[in-house]
């Protein structure tokens, strides 16, 4: 993925130019639930993620976004939710014993799990995990870069006794979201980051989901075919096919196999 920070950030900021007021409800509404209490927060914790994850895909494939999204969790998978978030927190607690380094390692692993978990709720707490560090791997350098870069931001609003983190909050989420779709292959499925709205993605309609739908395994290739949506029942493959954009910086308008050495589409 030869993506740099400055391009997630300009990203941000596009398809936050007409949502950002709606951004900043959604991100007071969820601080103003999880501050009831410790306990409560930490039940809440997992479904409020997923809802705000659900918000900011929504709003970086074009999609109509609503403050219900960050309710969602809570009729289709709380109680995944919950469980998602307590391994989350028990897994990286473990690797924080080894010192904080590892646990902040193992955080950015598991850092796309509520993304994955928002676009597919029938997924378990668990397989989502497992997911999530898949996608990260070769990643996680990329990921604390774009971290990173919000530093002078962060730094800024310190001087504003921390009401500028309200304002950087979306930013920082609408930038994550594009992160998401770059290392799931979503981008690669669609050939541009900037979708059509309502489109589906890791299965056809009437396709079933397999246990990795970012990772799915293309049918037709034990019998040598090629699979394309004309012609076959196959689903499409993720970060192997193209139907056109940047690959390597370079732009194509071919669909095509990508190179398996090609990292800026695969994971």
């Amino acid at each position: 993925m030869n993506i740099s920070a400055a391009e997630f950030r300009s990203r941000a900021r596009l398809k936050l130019k007409d949502n950002y007021w709606n951004a900043v409800l959604i991100i007071v509404v969820q601080g103003a639930i999880m501050s009831f209490g410790s306990i409560v927060g930490f039940i809440l914790a997992g479904a409020l993620s997923i809802g705000l994850s659900t918000f900011f895909l929504h709003n970086a494939d074009r999609q109509n976004t609503d403050i219900s999204d960050l309710f969602t969790p809570f009729k289709q998978q709380f109680g995944n939710s919950i469980l998602y978030f307590l391994l989350q927190t028990l897994f990286v607690s473990l690797w924080s014993l080894l010192f904080i380094i590892p646990g902040i390692v193992a955080s950015f692993g598991y850092a796309m799990t509520p993304y994955i978990l928002a676009e597919h709720p029938e997924i378990s707490a668990i397989d989502a995990l497992r997911m999530s560090k898949d996608m990260m791997k070769g990643n996680k350098g990329k990921y604390f870069c774009l971290q990173f870069s919000f530093i002078g931001w962060f730094i800024l609003s310190m001087f504003t006794f921390g009401i500028g983190i309200l304002f950087l909050s979306p930013y920082i989420q609408a930038a994550n979201a594009e992160f998401f779709n770059e290392v799931s292959g979503k981008n690669v499925q669609r050939g541009t980051f900037d979708p059509a709205p309502q489109e589906s993605y890791g299965y056809q309609q009437g396709f079933n989901a397999p246990q990795n739908p970012y990772n799915q395994q293309n049918a037709c290739n034990n019998q040598q075919n090629s699979c394309s949506n004309q012609n076959t029942n196959c689903p499409q493959d993720f970060g192997r096919y193209s139907n056109g954009g940047y690959r390597n910086g370079t732009y194509t308008d071919e669909t095509a196999p990508l190179n398996n050495n090609d990292d800026g589409h695969s994971f």
